[in-house]
């Protein structure tokens, strides 16, 4: 049902003039972004760069956490994402992120 959902929004919409993203297909996507994410912060994979704070920048910027993912479930190998607003940058926690009201 989301599947057909999903399709009929997007066909005459966002993706009128371009190729078909499937729900699988976005679904996937962010699978796939939430595994980079973590293996980065995490340093779980030593082939990128030591600096490696733009590449966080640049998908959180285009994959907005908050918006894709609930952040009030492990986002990655049981640890969640925060945002930390002192360093200006996301970071995996033991604890989900404190709502500040």
């Amino acid at each position: 049902m989301k599947n057909a959902m999903f399709d009929y929004a997007t066909r005459e919409t966002m993706f009128k003039y371009s190729p078909r993203v499937s729900w699988d297909d976005f679904k996937s996507q962010k699978e796939t972004i939430r595994s980079i994410l973590g293996m980065i912060l995490t340093g779980d994979d030593k082939r990128y760069y030591d600096d490696n704070k733009w590449m966080v920048d640049e998908l959180t910027a285009v994959f907005e956490p908050y918006d894709n993912w609930n952040l009030k479930k492990p986002f990655y190998d049981g640890k969640y994402l925060v945002y930390d607003e002192d360093t200006d940058e996301y970071k995996l926690s033991r604890e989900p992120q404190k709502e500040d009201y």
